[in-house]
């Protein structure tokens, strides 16, 4: 459970609620719910409209996915008794205009066979009810945006391993809100085909190389990346971790020529002691498509106390605010951020100076979990030399 509010300081010791109303955020989960052969779990998540989810990171956070909503979920799963290996996953999603007025019922389902050792059969689908009568059929009354909230999608694969590979063809169907917002013939719905490999031919070399055609555009997308990860020792650390990626994508649609892309990532995670530890990163292509380079130090005190400095470039500058003040003309490429953090069971306290000049991550889509992540994103505003920070973090 967590929950959290906000107040805005109107003396020193005084706060005070503007507007006076739903500026709470809280949650609520259940997990681990286990009845042989089932096992489940349920949550309930609601952010008020005044709660001011500015104060969350801004990079898909909880407090954001949820700002002015409510939502009740809960999902089971059961190993079915059929004589193979056999899972069932049902979901549901009720989602609401904060605190309780009905916007869309989602419901899910997820079937996963296993016949052979080294095949799977997956099939699963998804169907989105719209239930917002009040306002005007599929606007969002946020944007005025022509956005149904009602739809279906299916989605089907099977997954075959052999010599060291996994490769899975698969075929998707969306419709309304699954798909993209493209008229076709009247319907939105978008057919796509498309399969993936990967494995690892090579000790510590990983490569991928998905493809995908999408019917009624037609969009052609190709994908290879390849990962090399080694421990090799410098000798004047006590160990490092180091990786080596590249990335080429393909895209064509229709008659159109194909547009191409590539980019390089090199980084190390290094144990110079065993409290000092360092982290440095080069990609040349950020989510802002220019070079971006990454230096940190962090040093561990004890269990509970550690002190960082991390300096990040971007070749892309961001333009400081007139009248701020900037100890050197840097173009608004550099960033230098010097912290303590201290921990308080799940929970950090970090006194900071400066910024990072890195973005959160991405939880979902292709860069998620990849070796480039943490570097990829571009910041949302320049290097301020006169900020100090006190930052709170709660698992929320």
């Amino acid at each position: 459970m967590a929950a959290a509010g906000t107040w805005d300081k109107i003396d020193p010791w005084k706060f005070e609620t503007v507007p006076t109303n739903d500026n709470y955020a809280f949650m609520a989960k259940l997990e681990n719910i286990k009845f042989d052969p089932i096992s489940a779990w349920v949550k309930y998540t609601a952010v008020g409209p005044n709660f001011g989810s500015g104060y969350a990171t801004n990079d898909e956070d909880i407090l954001d996915d949820y700002a002015n909503s409510a939502a009740a979920e809960i999902e089971v799963s059961a190993e079915l008794p059929v004589g193979i290996p056999t899972t069932l996953t049902l979901g549901d999603t009720l989602w609401m205009d904060y605190p309780a007025t009905p916007k869309w019922n989602e419901t899910t389902g997820k079937v996963e066979v296993s016949p052979l050792e080294n095949l799977k059969v997956t099939v699963s689908g998804a169907y989105k009810a719209d239930l917002n009568d009040e306002d005007e059929p599929g606007v969002d009354p946020d944007t005025f945006v022509d956005v149904p909230f009602g739809g279906y999608e299916a989605h089907g694969e099977v997954e075959y391993k052999a010599f060291g590979l996994t490769l899975t063809p698969y075929a998707d169907y969306k419709a309304d809100s699954y798909a993209k917002d493209v008229d076709h013939d009247g319907k939105r719905v978008d057919t796509i085909v498309g399969a993936t490999v990967s494995g690892d031919p090579l000790p510590g070399l990983n490569i991928n190389v998905e493809g995908s055609y999408q019917i009624e555009d037609p969009i052609a997308k190709a994908k290879a990346w390849a990962l090399y990860a080694t421990e090799l020792n410098p000798g004047f650390v006590k160990s490092a971790k180091s990786q080596l990626a590249g990335v080429a994508e393909l895209t064509k649609e229709g008659d159109g020529d194909a547009a191409t892309d590539f980019y390089g990532y090199a980084g190390s995670d290094v144990d110079i002691t065993d409290n000092l530890t360092g982290k440095v990163g080069i990609l040349t292509k950020d989510s802002n498509g220019t070079l971006a380079a990454h230096a940190a130090l962090t040093y561990t005190a004890s269990d509970s106390i550690s002190t960082s400095l991390a300096y990040t470039y971007r070749n892309e500058g961001l333009e400081h605010p007139a009248g701020s003040w900037e100890p050197f003309a840097d173009e608004g490429k550099n960033f230098l951020k010097a912290s303590v953090t201290g921990t308080v069971g799940k929970s950090t306290i970090t006194l900071a100076y400066g910024a990072s000049g890195l973005k959160a991550a991405d939880t979902s889509g292709f860069h998620k979990d990849k070796a480039w992540a943490w570097l990829r994103n571009y910041p949302t505003a320049p290097m301020d030399w006169q900020l100090l920070t006190l930052t709170v973090k709660v698992p929320f």
